[in-house]
């Protein structure tokens, strides 16, 4: 009860709430096999990893949770590899990507991370952002492995399974 508690009060204390929604620019990336990734419209959460780290993170999560299929969830995966060296993402880092059983949108350069212009607070968490038509809304800056876990098991899958329940 206390660890749950001490994980609920990470978490809210994470969460900052904006009193201004920020307008990202609508873009398209690729992902692991260089199919397109649209951030668009559709998409009501961002979550965006700038180090291995917050990568490996992002990774364990959707693994535990056994998301796969991320578009089903409105969100959007994208991973910062522009520091990465061109023949070592090439030849090593994007085909082990390409065994992750859900798809990643990947910023190969850093023009195109900065032209979202994401309100960032820590390059080392993982960052996620809910979006309403492209405006955040809200964001979170997550560097715990635990509190990442149960903020997309409560916030990610709970808004999407609650969205049929709203429709009817």
């Amino acid at each position: 009860m206390k660890a749950l508690w001490l994980v609920t009060l990470l978490v809210g204390s994470l969460l900052v709430q904006s009193t201004q929604a920020q307008p990202l620019p609508a873009q398209t990336f690729e992902d692991q096999w260089e199919k397109p990734v649209a951030l668009d419209e559709s998409v009501n959460w961002l979550i965006v990893s700038l180090s291995m780290d917050a990568g490996d993170m992002v990774k364990q999560s959707l693994d535990t949770l056994e998301l796969r299929d991320l578009d089903a969830y409105q969100a959007v995966y994208l991973a910062d590899i522009s520091g990465m060296p061109s023949l070592i993402s090439k030849l090593f880092a994007i085909p082990k990507m390409r065994d992750y059983s859900f798809r990643m949108a990947l910023a190969k350069d850093e023009e195109a991370l900065e032209a979202l212009n994401l309100p960032v607070t820590d390059t080392e968490a993982v960052n996620i952002f809910r979006l309403q038509a492209l405006d955040i809304v809200e964001q979170a800056a997550i560097t715990d492995q635990e509190a990442l876990t149960n903020f997309i098991r409560d916030r990610l899958q709970s808004a999407s399974d609650q969205a049929p329940e709203a429709a009817q």
